[in-house]
């Protein structure tokens, strides 16, 4: 797919076809084994773990798919400077269990020295983790799987290859998305991986069904502009994540603790309005689409509430990507909104502006001068 994000092609949407219809199969020939051993509670663990995994992916495969919308849509790329070389050894750190469990071995070929790139960090630490993912998942047995950086005039080069094995060769340019070789359960994360690759001005070619990736990405060149996501961007931060699902929740709250905040968590609109009312948060992060009241209702009841002179920051997080659903945000009352999968580094970045905004405004309303104008 090049990098206009034109509609994908009739093979991709039958590859998805296909992976779709294969997990609805696995499903209910789980729920079909477990009906089969209702009185052997220790087969019905272990059944009910395998369908826990395979619902674990499909939910990757759900997020992967809104990606695609997403980027089809223009969504902004958050760029800042970043050393690609770290966030590539902590994937390939991550994923050698995995790789031990399928007698697969992980390398890692790297300089020493920084190699700098300029681009959405979350969107490409994400690309470089799946493409990785995919190859080990489809390297066999026996074999490794190599990955390999390295600096090429104004471009860095990295290279995801199953070694002992015998991929197709890795044309230069790509292919079109009509002519994709058959990535082993894995296809719309390639065909996301690229799209991302190509809307930062690289390239990404594939073989060997998968197991064998080599992207471009353009270099960054001047160290100074180097700056971590990591920095305690949020320090002392107090905020209030609200979300009905748990798993969701959680890893939002753990992501925004990262940078510094201390976060509270609320698993309905009913919940989130009684510790609104016992305690005041910097800013809270809420969820749309929540079964009862929706977080449309939350914002309406917050600006309700609202003390004269005083605005809570409130950002809306939704899978729920048309404009109308944007605008409804909006009217409510929201200051922001982003889709899910969420953008951490983009949400902190924009919850430190909202919050420097109202504490600025709320310093200013308390200022002597002003203060003492209706006097």
């Amino acid at each position: 797919m090049s990098a206009d994000m034109r509609a994908p092609g009739a093979a991709f949407l039958a590859a998805l076809s296909r992976e779709l219809r294969e997990a609805l199969r696995l499903i209910r020939r789980y729920v079909a084994l477990i009906t089969d051993t209702a009185h052997d509670p220790t087969a019905i663990a272990r059944l009910a773990g395998e369908l826990e995994q395979t619902l674990r992916q499909q939910a990757e495969f759900a997020d992967d798919l809104l990606e695609v919308a997403h980027l089809a849509e223009g969504l902004p790329l958050n760029r800042t400077t970043f050393d690609v070389v770290a966030p590539l050894r902590a994937s390939v750190d991550r994923h050698r269990d995995d790789g031990r469990e399928q007698d697969v071995e992980l390398s890692l070929d790297a300089p020493q020295d920084p190699v700098l790139v300029s681009g959405d960090q979350a969107r490409l630490e994400h690309v470089l983790d799946k493409l990785l993912g995919t190859a080990v998942a489809g390297a066999a047995a026996g074999h490794a799987v190599r990955t390999t950086i390295r600096p090429i005039d104004r471009h860095c080069e990295i290279e995801i290859v199953e070694a002992n094995g015998d991929p197709a060769p890795l044309a230069e340019g790509g292919a079109d998305d009509d002519t994709l070789p058959d990535v082993r359960g894995g296809i719309l994360g390639v065909i996301l991986a690229r799209q991302l690759v190509e809307a930062h001005g690289g390239s990404m070619e594939i073989a060997g069904g998968g197991t064998a990736f080599r992207m471009h990405l353009p270099r960054e060149e001047t160290p100074s502009l180097h700056h971590s996501p990591w920095a305690p961007l949020l320090d002392g931060f107090d905020l209030l994540v609200v979300d009905d699902d748990q798993t969701g929740r959680e890893a939002l709250a753990d992501a925004l603790s990262d940078y510094g905040a201390q976060v509270s968590i609320a698993p309905s609109v009913a919940v989130a309005l009684e510790r609104l009312r016992d305690h005041r948060f910097d800013a809270v992060c809420s969820d749309i689409d929540m079964p009862g009241e929706s977080g449309v209702e939350l914002a309406r009841a917050v600006r309700a509430a609202e003390p004269y002179g005083t605005h809570q920051p409130l950002v809306a997080i939704s899978g729920l990507t048309g404009e109308h659903h944007h605008a409804a945000a909006r009217q409510a009352g929201f200051d922001d909104w982003l889709p899910k999968p969420i953008d951490v580094q983009r949400l902190a970045h924009g919850l430190r502006h909202l919050v420097d905004a109202a504490r600025s405004a709320q310093f200013d309303r308390n200022s002597p001068s002003v203060a003492n104008e209706g006097t």
